[in-house]
């Protein structure tokens, strides 16, 4: 699994910095609840890191240094009135999760929340004529359809992947690199609505539209 490492720097300033980290909830809901928080003078950042398995659905983190326990409070009041479960406050003094004193970290994990940590052998584009293939030792294969006069045009790229179940990160062997991050959806199928993964780009060589598509998987019963 990759894992992010970030050491989140004392900034000047009073305000208090909310780190935002969401799974499973829908993005209108999100929207609403970093409103609240900006409502009371708190300054939001929602990141697109996931969220450790091991955590609570729930977890406020601070520095173990920090001592306003009334702004815990009031996040606390703020996820009940959004209708969030309440929060496990958990403090950190070193490593992937450490907050140094005007800096709170909000892990929200909607309870059915399904984590998948293996990448499906194939995922199909949206729209681009793409496909994605994915091997078990890492490498992964880019099919790119060309539709001609009277023929298609079949081209592949290739590289290594990386995945821990939110974000996908493509190391092209040309040196190019794109970032996906996986969202839960639900698609209409003739089974009804399913649920889907569907696959965003983040960053990467936006001059290349073979790249910049969005893919995703139907999970049919």
């Amino acid at each position: 699994m990759i894992k992010y490492f970030w050491l989140l720097l004392l900034l000047t300033g009073c305000s208090t910095n909310i780190h935002l980290f969401t799974q499973g909830y829908p993005q209108q809901k999100i929207n609403q609840l970093s409103q609240q928080l900006r409502d009371r003078g708190l300054v939001v950042y929602h990141r697109e890191n996931s969220i450790p398995q091991q955590f609570p659905n729930s977890v406020i983190a601070v520095n173990p240094q920090f001592n306003q326990l009334s702004l815990i409070a009031q996040l606390q009041d703020i996820l009940a009135q959004s209708q969030f479960p309440a929060a496990a406050e958990l403090r950190f003094g070193q490593g992937n999760h450490f907050y140094s004193a005007d800096h709170i970290g909000l892990y929200l994990r909607h309870p059915d929340f399904k984590y998948r940590t293996k990448i499906p052998p194939y995922i199909v584009s949206l729209g681009c004529n793409t496909t994605l293939e994915f091997n078990n030792n890492s490498r992964f294969i880019l099919e790119i359809t060309r539709v001609g006069q009277e023929q298609y045009q079949l081209s592949y790229q290739e590289g290594k992947w990386q995945y821990d179940g939110k974000i996908l990160r493509l190391n092209f062997s040309n040196g190019d690199i794109f970032i996906y991050q996986r969202n839960q959806e639900q698609r209409a199928t003739y089974q009804g609505l399913r649920p889907a993964d569907v696959f965003k780009p983040l960053s990467g060589n936006r001059s290349n539209p073979s790249y910049h598509c969005e893919y995703e998987v139907i999970y049919l019963k």
